[in-house]
């Protein structure tokens, strides 16, 4: 039976850890919208078309270029593996500017859509629950303090040898929930469906915990697989 959790969120609240771990407790696929937006900037980058100017170009060359996640989130941009590279403070800075253009986001749109046809998933994102999928049979919204937030992110790249300091980070957390809050098509806001959980003073064993739980509360059952049968 198909089941969809939307998850949304400001970034750093922990969305795309909890979602992982969120889908292998309940055996569903996992799509993670923000890397694909992150892949288009990422292209963006690559062929020097960020500019408001070459908006045409960067649409007709994402429409063209595969754009593949697998199983274990390896992100793939035309076969080449580009997992680590979307996560760079480049990406970063610019991927709210991209994501803000509404062709941009038809064509990703339409993409997530097509995942999430007819099947038992969970994805998470600024607007999956208000318009990817309006429709999902539960709508989570994680929020956290913004300190609490660049904390994280910050532990992240140095973890990743990102040599950005803590104070650039709070930056960029503030600019990020400026730019998504604030844009024209699909801001980022909390579906009047969707129920709220801080993680500021949560373990991810904790949010995983309360989603799974809403799930089942919501009628999800968990399927068996046909070797594990009696």
């Amino acid at each position: 039976m198909a089941f969809i959790i939307a998850v949304d969120g400001p970034a750093g609240s922990g969305k795309s850890t909890t979602c992982k771990q969120v889908a292998k407790a309940l055996n569903l696929a996992y799509i993670d919208t923000g890397a694909m937006y992150r892949a288009v900037t990422r292209l963006a980058l690559d062929l020097r078309l960020t500019e408001d100017n070459q908006a045409d170009a960067l649409l007709k060359v994402a429409s063209e270029t595969p754009l593949n996640i697998d199983t274990m989130q390896r992100v793939f941009l035309g076969g080449r593996e580009v997992t680590n590279e979307i996560r760079l403070p480049e990406v970063n800075a610019l991927v709210s500017k991209i994501s803000a253009r509404l062709p941009i986001r038809e064509l990703l749109i339409q993409k997530q859509r097509q995942m999430g046809s007819g099947g038992r998933v969970i994805a998470d994102g600024r607007d999956v629950g208000t318009n990817v999928f309006p429709q999902a049979n539960l709508k989570i919204f994680l929020v956290a303090s913004a300190a609490e937030r660049a904390t994280r992110r910050h532990a992240e790249q140095q973890e990743k040898g990102i040599l950005h300091s803590f104070e650039e980070t709070l930056r960029d957390i503030e600019q990020r929930d400026k730019l998504d809050s604030e844009r024209e098509h699909a801001p980022l806001r909390k579906a009047s469906d969707a129920l709220e959980i801080n993680t500021d003073k949560l373990s991810v064993a904790e949010v995983v915990a309360k989603i799974v739980a809403l799930a089942k509360a919501c009628g999800f059952v968990l399927e068996q697989s046909a070797g594990s049968k009696q």
